[in-house]
């Protein structure tokens, strides 16, 4: 298998073919967009604190607000329109035709990080950091010097031995991926939340995150669908370029604490 190590030894480019995707998706006839779901928008409190990253930097993490949920299909399609911004094209998975407008309730997919941003403005958003994704990912964990953060958002189980909470490439198996519910992305929290209230942090959708003082690499978080048990780890990172997309690749959401200083 391959040997996953920490971000600063890890550099995986996902097949161009997969990632640079053409034109966005025509909408079907007749069709209009679901409507944004207050869930869609629904933050969770993160408090700030001191934490060691899997880089080893100990960085102080000022207070902030992520979203419950991956961004939606229903939430980009309003969002996008509202920055000017293009859709992502269909994913093409089978049983999901139209993914973008009749399937609102899932992670939108195929998304640049250079899209993500444009969108992520409109809300008055941004892309959380690597630092503060492993922040939130790890509240309530026990953090052992000899692990590390080579834990899950659930803590050290296997996800099969933890009753499969996230949505990843089953027993490792391609042929077996639909063990854990589906075989392709799942409705946003169709599994269980973190102790802190946050779903999907691992599985379902990687989702990009910025390296602070770099412009160009961002790193993606938390595994897929197309996961291994190995990649849903928390300190395991993969990276791709502003302008990538894939199928498996989506986003969450951070803003400031609203009021705060």
């Amino acid at each position: 298998m391959f040997p996953y190590n920490k971000l600063h030894r890890l550099l995986v480019f996902i097949p161009v073919a997969l990632l640079l995707l053409s034109c966005g998706e025509e909408p079907p006839p007749e069709l209009t967009p679901e409507p944004v779901s207050p869930e869609d928008t629904a933050f969770v409190s993160i408090p700030g604190g001191t934490f060691v990253t899997s880089l080893g930097d100990t960085v102080e993490i000022p207070g902030f607000q992520m979203l419950k949920y991956e961004v939606t299909n229903r939430l980009y399609l309003d969002l996008a329109e509202r920055a000017g911004v293009g859709l992502p094209p269909d994913p093409g998975f089978p049983g999901l035709e139209h993914y973008l407008y009749e399937r609102g309730e899932y992670p939108v997919v195929n998304v640049s990080p250079e899209e993500a941003f444009e969108t992520a403005t409109v809300m008055g958003c941004r892309l959380p950091t690597l630092a503060e994704w492993e922040y939130a990912a790890s509240l309530g964990l026990t953090i052992t010097a000899s692990r590390g953060l080579s834990i899950y958002p659930w803590g050290i189980l296997d996800p099969v031995d933890a009753m499969n909470p996230a949505n990843h490439l089953y027993r490792d198996s391609w042929e077996e991926r639909d063990g854990d519910g589906y075989p392709w992305t799942a409705p946003v929290g169709s599994y269980p939340l973190t102790d802190h209230g946050i779903a999907d942090l691992a599985g379902n959708v990687a989702e990009m995150v910025t390296i602070p003082g770099d412009p160009v690499h961002f790193a993606v978080c938390g595994g897929s669908y197309t996961s291994t048990s190995e990649e849903l780890l928390i300190d395991h990172h993969s990276w791709i370029y502003a302008g990538d997309r894939a199928r498996h690749i989506g986003m969450r959401f951070v803003r400031a604490v609203p009021g705060g200083s």
